[in-house]
């Protein structure tokens, strides 16, 4: 939903002055996760309580991440734009992996490896810097929603459902509740190797991982750098209508195979540690980002590009839609 049809009529604000509204929405979800997590740590018992349940930061950071998630959500609302939360996916985890180290380290001590515990830090806030970095220089600001926000607004529309529909169903619970759920999910590995593995040394799994992580996130920059180069350089005569430049070569996705492959290697930096009871849930949370992006996210961009680009019905039977393969190399 464009800024002139929020629910608050006004004019859209200038890109510095929509990154200062982001930056306000993200300062007052760290407060309000900080505020609820020291209040189910001081107070919640159970579940909560550190002092009996060694889990305590991982229940405790899921409710603050909810929490943030709805404040985040507020904001979206009170503007009338969800690209509020756009770059929600990569800040949460490093404040959650931040607060992992933390909690072990000083809030809740517990035995633990210094360099396994660096060795997810490092990964997850190289991927989540990248990452929302890549989304600043690509953000026009408040001016702008991501057109498949717009396209589900416009398809509840065109099923008789009105904006109190999309802003619950839609917004809330599609683009704002749902990605903070697999991205949780995904995380639990996180979680595993900073607070549940002792003192256990760091081994071929934690090395692989993490090894993983960083050329997960080498691809997602050198893709998405490719595709900023490509469209700076396109002009209307420009064949074919979509980048083919180096990785786009090999797959139609570069970028969110990279992502993919992020979050198994944060699956795989758990392996070494990984205890009983956690195991599905680390394994449900890389799959499930997997399926959302082979299932939704791709489908739904080569539609888009079938309907926008010539040609590009033929780049997809030449090329993986995921995973880059050589023996797939695009051919004009």
């Amino acid at each position: 939903m464009h800024a002139s049809k929020a629910l608050l009529p006004a004019p859209a604000p200038s890109r510095g002055a929509s990154f200062a509204w982001v930056a306000v929405a993200y300062l007052a979800a760290l407060g309000g996760g900080v505020g609820v997590g020291y209040a189910l740590a001081e107070g919640g018992g159970g579940a909560f309580d550190a002092r009996s349940s060694p889990d305590a930061p991982l229940y405790i950071a899921a409710v603050a991440d909810l929490a943030m998630t709805v404040v985040v959500y507020c904001f979206s609302l009170g503007k009338g734009n969800s690209s509020f939360y756009d770059a929600y996916w990569s800040v949460a985890p490093m404040y959650l992996a931040g607060y992992w180290a933390a909690a072990v380290a000083w809030l809740q001590p517990a035995p633990f490896n210094a360099a396994r515990v660096a060795l997810v830090l490092a990964a997850v806030c190289v991927w989540g810097v990248r990452l929302t970095w890549n989304w600043c220089i690509g953000w026009t600001g408040l001016d702008h929603e991501d057109w498949r926000y717009v396209k589900i607004r416009e398809d509840m529309t065109a099923k008789g459902l009105g904006p109190v529909a999309y802003w619950t169903l839609g917004s809330f619970l599609s683009l704002h509740i749902f990605p903070t759920v697999i991205v949780f999910f995904a995380l639990v590995p996180a979680f595993v190797a900073v607070c549940r593995s002792g003192e256990a040394p760091v081994g071929a799994a934690d090395v692989v991982g993490a090894a993983m992580c960083f050329l997960a996130t080498f691809i997602e920059w050198l893709s998405d750098r490719q595709m900023r180069r490509w469209r700076r350089a396109r002009t209307a005569a420009t064949s074919p209508a979509f980048c083919t430049d180096g990785l786009w070569a090999y797959s139609r996705h570069p970028n969110y195979f990279g992502e993919c492959l992020f979050w198994w290697g944060l699956y795989v930096l758990s392996l070494q540690t990984q205890r009983e009871g956690y195991a599905v849930f680390s394994f449900a949370g890389a799959l499930a980002i997997t399926l959302m992006f082979v299932f939704a996210s791709v489908p739904m961009m080569d539609e888009r590009s079938r309907a926008r680009r010539p040609g590009f019905d033929g780049y997809c039977t030449q090329v993986s839609a995921l995973v880059p393969l050589p023996w797939r190399r695009y051919r004009a």
